[in-house]
């Protein structure tokens, strides 16, 4: 047989090869990973990204002159095919992202605009000013659960069985057969409980709940976990093991450590957490990654106890390190990311180092693929992007 006819036989898709790295096993070939922001990718298009290659269409049916067809219904940026990565979050028939927030919405209403600053009543209950000119964190100024009345009221929109929780075009049987075809990895998206917690509340009132309402931070978290069990179980039960990996969304830590001590962890949180993830375990998903930034370490034991065994994105400037994690850990925990994003400011040298101090020990080790510890940030030239790209990839094929 000619050589590369078996080669080609024998090369694994980007699916097959994630599931081996994340089970300590090696690939034929490695791979890296990161999340994109439109922000970053407009800039590289001024400075030369080639439009056309970085475009996707989004189809849906749409009626148009008297007729159903299929037609483009939106247009988004994606640079992973052009650099050569995995997206983090893959939104796509791979991906199940069931609607886990209230419904019906709260009606969407603009209370204030200025020429780059917008503040309206949010789908999602609060109040938010978003800024019209740039990427940038928005500023919430209002939550819709500040006491328990606010929150019995919340409640009602936690219905698990409303159907428009799934996908319009969700089906166990059609989504059955693209999990099992899929040649990338596929997923469940959930939020977590603080995740929860944090975007009915605000982190200015949950954080001081736990001791100043423990009855209302309880009957939130016990709540949430059996609105999250009963919504996901048709999906859950049906995929099994189809689903490669659980994307668990968190963000409950900063630069100095988490947010809740592990005492609080363990009473409030960590029943609720084994509770759902025993639940996801059972129907043969064993993968959950969490995706929080800061320095969540005081947690770690308490997040393992509760199922969580992977993390993104490692997050340099809060003390996440992936080597010392490795040695502490072992061959437990996987990790994505911690390629400390800020030296891609600053040339190739320092791009450099950071990649050969972390990347070859780590892949050598196993459960780890290699990208920057968050979103690809609108400060990053294309050219030193582009460096960083070739140079990881070359350490990544020796």
């Amino acid at each position: 047989m000619d050589e590369r006819v078996s080669a080609m036989i024998e090369e694994m898709t980007p699916r097959e090869r994630f599931k081996r790295i994340m089970d300590f096993k090696k690939p034929d070939r490695l791979l890296w990973m990161e999340d994109q922001v439109d922000t970053t990718t407009l800039r590289w298009i001024r400075e030369g990204l080639p439009l056309d290659q970085v475009i996707q269409s989004s189809y849906d049916l749409a009626y148009n002159g008297g007729l159903w067809l299929v037609l483009p219904t939106s247009y988004t940026f994606d640079i992973s095919k052009y650099f050569g990565f995995l997206n983090v979050a893959i939104v796509s028939k791979t991906t199940v992202t069931l609607d886990l927030g209230p419904l019906p919405r709260y009606p969407l209403r603009i209370i204030k605009e200025t020429e780059h600053r917008i503040l309206c009543r949010d789908p999602l209950g609060g109040k938010i000013e978003y800024s019209k000119t740039d990427y940038a964190m928005p500023h919430f100024h209002e939550f819709p659960v500040k006491n328990m009345k606010d929150w019995a009221e919340y409640k009602k929109r936690l219905d698990p069985s409303d159907p428009r929780r799934y996908p319009k075009d969700y089906s166990n049987d059609e989504y059955t057969q693209i999990f099992e075809e899929s040649t990338i990895p596929t997923l469940i998206v959930v939020n977590g409980f603080y995740g929860f917690g944090r975007g009915v509340m605000g982190t200015a009132d949950f954080v001081p709940a736990f001791y100043m309402d423990p009855e209302l931070v309880h009957d939130m978290m016990n709540t949430y976990a059996d609105f999250l069990i009963a919504t996901l179980r048709e999906v859950v039960e049906a995929l099994k093991s189809r689903v490669d990996y659980v994307y668990w969304w968190e963000d409950f830590a900063f630069g100095r450590g988490p947010n809740i001590s592990p005492k609080v962890f363990k009473e409030f949180i960590l029943p609720n957490l084994k509770k759902v993830i025993t639940f996801l375990k059972k129907n043969q998903m064993d993968l959950i990654i969490m995706d929080s930034d800061g320095d969540f370490r005081p947690l770690m034991p308490l997040l393992w106890e509760g199922g969580i065994n992977g993390t993104w994105p490692l997050e340099v400037n809060a003390g996440m390190d992936g080597v010392e994690l490795r040695k502490k850990y072992g061959k437990t925990w996987r990790f994505i990311g911690n390629i400390d994003k800020r030296t891609l400011t600053k040339g190739k040298e320092a791009i450099k180092h950071e990649i050969d101090r972390k990347v070859p020990y780590l892949i050598e080790e196993g459960g780890y693929i290699p990208g920057l510890d968050h979103t690809i940030p609108p400060d990053i030239p294309l050219e030193n992007f582009r460096f960083y790209a070739s140079y990881l990839n070359k350490v990544l094929d020796t």
